[in-house]
């Protein structure tokens, strides 16, 4: 129970000098915040003069300074801790370890550190009395774990003790002290003097108030008898200066609301932009896709010389097109240059109407003949390419309507392995349900025999001690007996007419196989037949041209 109650009593102290950080800190927050002042600052104060020359007068002041030709890591670490020792904060206190006599939080902290140090004490005591060989015998494994774990937690903390003290001596090697009150000269730090600074006593700590409170009177007597003019001065200038940048932040606000609606504008503009490159990528991946299946199918078709005669058509149609796009285009530009050269013909027409160019008027004609008899042939072009466009694709549409042999015959055969495939299904299950049946039956009668046999073993013995048991014993056997021959009766019957039922299905899928042999002459003859009609009519045809 020892151990369990000393690190409830750690964990205590740790969570109270946790508790009492987080508050100290919210409190210096609120009073920074809040603007507070201390009893004798309440006054009424025209100026930030005096809070200046306090603030000036207690801030952070650096101590030490780091020389250029010292030795030291440069890690963040190592810088961070020069930084701290050139402000009088010792690492010690940093890390929190025993033998702390510096840093801001020392005094503050007192109680929860010397009593996180009694438990801690206390716990490193506990284990170093149960390291004895009797105590050691008494204890469970969690006391052996735990004073195990808290000697290497000490000898952990005095490696980094001394660590952290070499580290200091080193860095402090390396520093100079800057004393102010004698003009900035420069004198070598030691381990000795920085202690001396970071960690005073009760007799610095009461002379440093002392020479707080004669500052704070010394302050207040200034501001006092200070002038109104300079001051007032100053708060009239910071005043206007707040006023003016007040002003230009209402003045820009409208721009900064423009500029928002204008970015929520184009961030629509975006979102709609990607939406469409992102269907039209999607679009592209489904033609490439179906662009795979076709060459696919392509590939895998039987149909290959139609395929390319189709392709070949489809490329001159593309060719036709192109011809009369390019056609157009030529018509338009020639028709162009004819009307410019016409209307400049018939200003220079009417400017020599006066003397009569009949020359020049018989040509005009002539040219407007050839253009209309050019215009009248293109446009009976272009209805007979239209007319011969749309014959094209009916009879393209009707050619794909109707089904090739080839085509026929794969469904037939698609047809037939699917009739073939459900037939063997149906089989397969009739074969089934007549073996469960057969089986079921099989065990009820087995069933039954086995409980009979049974019945007649347990009544024997109570049977044959005397006789009227005995004669009802044996008229009871053959009524047993009967009844058995009348059921196997029953069956060899059942089992002639299933015999002569599978003779005649038997007979019956004879008769059928022979019919379909027969069908099967019958195609053939039939297709070698049409094979014949078309080789005829093939010659035929050849015959009636050579007559022609």
């Amino acid at each position: 129970v020892l151990p369990v109650i000393t690190w409830l009593i750690m964990k205590f102290f740790e969570n109270r000098e946790l508790t009492a950080k987080q508050l100290r800190l919210f409190a210096h927050l609120q009073f920074g915040k809040a603007n507070f002042s201390l009893p004798h600052e309440d006054r009424d104060i025209q100026s930030d003069t005096g809070l200046t020359d306090f603030m000036t007068r207690y801030k952070a002041m650096r101590r030490f300074k780091l020389t250029d030709g010292s030795k030291k890591k440069n890690t963040e670490e190592s810088r961070v801790h020069s930084a701290l020792l050139e402000y009088g904060e010792t690492l010690k206190s940093r890390y929190g370890l025993a033998g702390n006599d510096g840093g801001v939080d020392s005094n503050n902290d007192g109680v929860a550190s010397s009593s996180n140090a009694s438990a801690i004490s206390s716990v490193i005591t506990f284990a170093g009395a149960s390291s004895n060989g009797d105590d050691t015998k008494n204890m469970s494994a969690f006391e052996r774990k735990l004073a195990n774990a808290a000697k290497k937690a000490a000898a952990a903390e005095a490696e980094l003790a001394k660590e952290v003290a070499e580290e200091e001596d080193s860095l402090l090697m390396g520093m100079q002290s800057l004393d102010e009150s004698s003009g900035g000269g420069m004198a070598s730090a030691s381990t000795k003097r920085v202690g001396s600074i970071v960690g005073m006593g009760t007799g610095e700590i009461a002379a440093a108030a002392a020479r707080y409170n004669e500052s704070v009177e010394e302050t207040r007597r200034h501001v006092e008898g200070m002038s109104d003019s300079g001051s007032m001065g100053q708060i009239a200038s910071y005043k206007r200066q707040k006023a003016a940048l007040e002003k230009r932040q209402e003045s820009l606000q409208p721009q900064v609301i423009e500029l928002k609606n204008e970015r929520k504008q184009y961030d629509n503009a975006l979102e709609d932009v990607t939406k469409t490159v992102n269907e039209k990528k999607s679009n592209l991946e489904q033609t490439k896709n179906k662009l795979n299946e076709l060459n696919e199918k392509e590939t895998a078709s039987g149909m290959k010389d139609e395929l390319a005669k189709l392709k070949s058509l489809v490329v001159l149609n593309e060719q036709l097109k192109g011809q009369e796009v390019a056609f157009k285009a030529n018509v338009k530009r020639q028709l162009n240059k004819l009307q410019t050269e016409l209307a400049s013909l018939e200003s220079k027409g009417s400017e020599a109407a006066g003397g009569g160019n009949d020359v020049e008027a018989t040509r005009l004609n002539e040219i407007e003949t050839m253009h209309v008899k050019v215009m009248n042939k293109y446009d009976r072009l272009r209805s007979f390419l239209a007319e011969r466009n749309l014959s094209i694709s009916t009879s393209s549409r009707l050619i794909d309507d109707i089904p090739t042999r080839t085509e026929l015959i794969q469904y037939e055969r698609r047809f037939t392995e699917l009739y073939q495939q459900v037939a063997l299904k149906l089989d397969e299950n009739k074969k089934y349900f007549e073996m469960y049946n057969t089986l079921d039956e099989t065990h009820r009668i087995l069933t039954k025999e086995v409980t009979l046999i049974n019945s007649i073993t347990d009544n024997f013995d109570l049977a044959m001690k005397t006789k009227p048991t005995k004669e009802q014993f044996l008229t009871q056997l053959t009524g047993i007996i009967k009844s058995t021959d009348d059921s196997l009766n029953k069956q060899k019957i059942i089992l002639k007419n299933k015999d002569n039922k599978l003779e005649v299905l038997t007979s019956q899928y004879q008769s059928l196989v022979d019919e379909q042999r027969r069908y099967f002459k019958a195609v053939k003859d039939f297709q070698e037949e049409c094979n014949k009609n078309e080789l005829y009519s093939s010659r035929l045809s050849e015959l009636t041209q050579t007559a022609n």
